[in-house]
């Protein structure tokens, strides 16, 4: 079995751009991950196991992982390192790295004090934007990663296969229904985390996505494999990219300043 590569103690890995070329696989197995999207890990040559999504039961879920995966890393949000894996099955697939360290109930760690919610606030406040813009309904309280990092903390963001495509595309006006797991996880932990949500943060994210050209996006999709998406898709995403990715961004600063996405 390869060996891991060495992770320095306390420290969390910092989040990283994916390498050009496929990891390859060396063996997969099913892993009981707690969702319906990923149920195996595949062991890397590159000294890594990465959590693998498939196109089942979504055929959009490694597009979905690989592109808001490039934009979380330009918008600042902290997320796993991530390639495409050139999986056993003779396919290319999207792999997120499998890291140590995660604080398990994160949450309930809060509330008994072992970890103050506002070393990760700014964090939470920018993965609330960034899933507003890929308009992701599933981000519940295990979908949000903790890690000690150092002296402090940081969360960490991750999960995006029932976002952007899955949803449907272009993504769907705002806000996000008020039943979905988004926005129940965002009051849930307002209410009873005592979390002050930071504006400035959010908004740091939002100027960030807004310095992505269609230019940009187009590397991000030819880096991806060409299965993943067809012509036709990917042709609409551009022309959306090009035409509406900032009136999309205005219209979440205007909603997070007057309260009417919260």
């Amino acid at each position: 079995m390869a060996k891991r590569q060495k992770q320095v103690a306390g420290r969390p890995p910092k989040s990283a751009p994916p390498q050009l070329f496929p990891v390859k696989a060396l063996w997969c197995a099913p892993k009981a991950l707690g969702g319906v999207d990923c149920c195996q890990t595949c062991m890397c040559d590159d000294g890594y196991e990465y959590a693998v999504k498939l196109d089942a039961p979504d055929r959009f879920a490694a597009h979905n992982e690989w592109f808001c995966s490039n934009l979380a890393h330009r918008a600042g949000v902290q997320h796993p390192a991530f390639n495409p894996v050139s999986h056993v099955d003779g396919r290319v697939w999207f792999g997120s790295q499998w890291i140590a360290g995660e604080i398990p109930d994160w949450w309930n760690q809060v509330v008994a004090g072992a970890i103050a919610f506002p070393e990760v606030a700014d964090d939470w406040s920018r993965i609330f934007a960034f899933d507003l813009f890929i308009n992701n309904t599933d981000r519940h309280l295990r979908n949000f990663f903790v890690l000690k990092d150092g002296a402090t903390h940081r969360m960490y963001t991750m999960d995006y296969s029932r976002a952007w495509f899955h949803n449907g595309f272009p993504p769907s006006s705002l806000p996000l229904r008020p039943t979905c797991k988004t926005i129940l996880a965002h009051r849930w932990i307002r209410t009873n985390l005592g979390a002050a949500f930071n504006i400035a943060a959010a908004l740091s994210a939002l100027d960030a996505i807004d310095t992505i050209t269609t230019s940009n996006v187009r590397r991000i999709i030819y880096d991806q494999d060409e299965n993943w998406l067809t012509k036709a898709e990917k042709r609409a995403l551009f022309d959306w990219w090009d035409t509406d990715s900032k009136p999309r961004t205005a219209s979440i600063r205007l909603g997070l300043q007057n309260g009417a996405l919260f």
